[in-house]
């Protein structure tokens, strides 16, 4: 609904559906007659400065992606499922590689969110390397091992509520590199 208020007769549009009824300058009031062209332009020119700058901010993506306190790309053998000793998905390890290390961590699907003691160890054709192990929530690591020239393998431990080696899981070799 447009309604004209002032002498000089610029369109403002009410609002509706508001506690009152309110007149809000029309977005076409400002280019009225007696606006310049140069003054268009420059508006213009602000405008589409504002938005290029605001596009290349969004748009730049992150040098390395990642999750969980992992940097790099998800290795093709990602995400391994775990199995517990029911027979149940106990969760999934997802793995890193940035070029150099590869760097795992185990989220769990059983008793998401409720605190259970686990263990999460990645190896490399050097033996281990350091362990994530404590009570958690949601999911074990992020732990670290050089992956050039070497297979790595994951080794998955769980305690359940009230219970003990719910989850002890050794992946295959895998991310062979």
């Amino acid at each position: 609904m447009v309604r004209s208020v002032d002498a000089r007769h610029t369109p403002y549009v009410v609002a509706e559906n508001t506690d009152t009824d309110r007149a809000v300058p029309s977005p076409t009031s400002y280019l009225q007659k007696g606006t310049t062209m140069r003054a268009r332009k420059a508006i213009s020119s602000l405008v589409i400065t504002g938005l290029t700058t605001l596009g290349m901010a969004v748009a730049a993506p992150a040098a390395h992606a990642g999750g969980y306190g992992c940097v790099g790309s998800e290795t093709s053998a990602s995400p391994l499922t775990v199995p517990d000793r029911y027979g149940n998905v106990a969760g999934y390890i997802h793995e890193y590689f940035d070029g150099t290390d590869n760097c795992a961590v185990f989220v769990k699907s059983q008793y998401y969110g409720t605190p259970t003691y686990m263990e999460l160890t990645l190896y490399n054709a050097s033996g281990p390397g350091k362990p994530d192990n404590g009570t958690y929530s949601y999911y074990a690591g992020p732990v670290k091992v050089n992956g050039v020239g070497s297979c790595v393998q994951e080794l998955i431990v769980e305690d359940y509520p009230g219970s003990s080696y719910d989850v002890n899981y050794w992946t295959p070799q895998h991310s062979c590199g």
